[in-house]
């Protein structure tokens, strides 16, 4: 018997941001289809229809000659874009991390946590769970978040 395969989780509210998002960064077609499959290359969820749809088109345009490469089919600039994706998502796990770490002090009394900010004892214990200096935790969080 066939196993049931769950549907990569996409609420309806999130289809049309994801389709702008495919626009401005074809790379992120690749990375969630990818989402749906395991490191060893099996399929371990249902690949939504838009994310099938999006990922057509852009081979449409290399089979129907439109383009001439599959770099020119998702945009041109492939590394680049995998790139900056890949900083993206460093990023954002930082910067979870760094929540995370918040709420953690924030739960400390004031007398285990010292005269130190929430914040900057965050910073100090994500940068060195993850191995970074705090100056580029500071600089992840101020460039993502504006702070």
């Amino acid at each position: 018997m066939a196993e049931e395969m769950e549907p990569l989780l996409v609420f309806a509210h999130e289809i049309e941001p994801q389709k702008k998002m495919f626009e401005g960064s074809p790379v992120t077609i690749i990375s969630t289809y990818l989402q749906c499959f395991r490191s060893d290359g099996t399929q371990a969820r249902l690949v939504p229809r838009h994310v099938l749809e999006a990922l057509a088109q852009r081979f449409l345009l290399l089979m129907d000659e439109e383009t001439n490469s599959l770099d020119q089919a998702f945009g041109g600039r492939l590394a680049r874009q995998r790139n900056r994706l890949r900083e993206f998502e460093r990023d954002d796990h930082v910067l979870w991390e760094l929540e995370r770490a918040k709420k953690e002090v924030e739960a400390e009394t004031p007398a285990e946590r010292g005269a130190v900010t929430t914040y900057e004892i965050a910073v100090e214990r994500v940068a060195d769970k993850l191995g970074m200096s705090p100056d580029n935790v500071r600089r992840m969080h101020k460039k993502t978040r504006g702070g």
